[in-house]
C-alpha cells in the first residue's frame, strides 16, 4: 500500500518534469523560431496579395479609362496608402512583381485561348473549347 502511494507520487512528479522540459523547449526554440522565420513570411505574402489586388484594380480601372502606367503606378501606390502601407523599395519591387504576374498570366490565358486549349486559372480549371456536340433539350 505505501509502495503504491510512493510509487504514484514519483509518476506524477515525474510526468510533470517531462511536462516542465516540453515547455522550456517550446518556449526556448519553437516560439523565437516563429517569431523569426513565419511572422515576417506571413507579413511578406499579406503585403504582396494587397499590393496584388491594387495592382489588379488598376488594371481594370485602364480597360475602362485611359489610364498610362504611370498613372497606374500612382494608383496602386494611392491605394497602398489609403491602406497605411509605406512606399518602400521592397514595396516597389512588390508592385513590379505583381504587374509581371499579372501580364504573365494574361498573356498566358490569351494564348492558350486561341490555341483552343485548357486555361488553368488559381481557383478553377476551364475548357476553352466550348463547344457542345450533346445538346440537352
Amino acid at each position: 500500500m505505501v509502495m503504491e502511494s510512493i510509487l504514484s507520487i514519483l509518476v506524477t512528479n515525474g510526468l510533470q518534469v517531462v511536462a516542465a522540459i516540453i515547455s522550456v523547449i517550446v518556449a526556448s526554440v519553437i516560439i523565437p523560431w516563429i517569431k523569426v522565420d513565419m511572422v515576417p513570411w506571413l507579413k511578406e505574402k499579406r503585403l504582396y496579395r494587397i499590393v496584388s489586388i491594387g495592382v489588379n484594380a488598376a488594371e481594370k480601372l485602364a480597360e475602362s479609362m485611359d489610364m498610362s502606367g504611370l498613372d497606374k503606378k500612382q494608383y496602386v501606390i494611392n491605394y497602398l496608402r489609403s491602406k497605411n502601407i509605406m512606399i518602400t523599395s521592397e514595396v516597389e519591387a512588390f508592385i513590379e512583381s505583381a504587374v509581371h504576374d499579372l501580364d504573365l498570366v494574361t498573356s498566358t490565358a490569351k494564348e492558350q485561348f486561341n490555341n483552343g486549349s485548357t486555361v488553368v486559372t488559381d481557383s478553377f480549371i476551364e475548357e476553352t473549347d466550348c463547344t457542345d456536340t450533346n445538346p440537352v433539350g
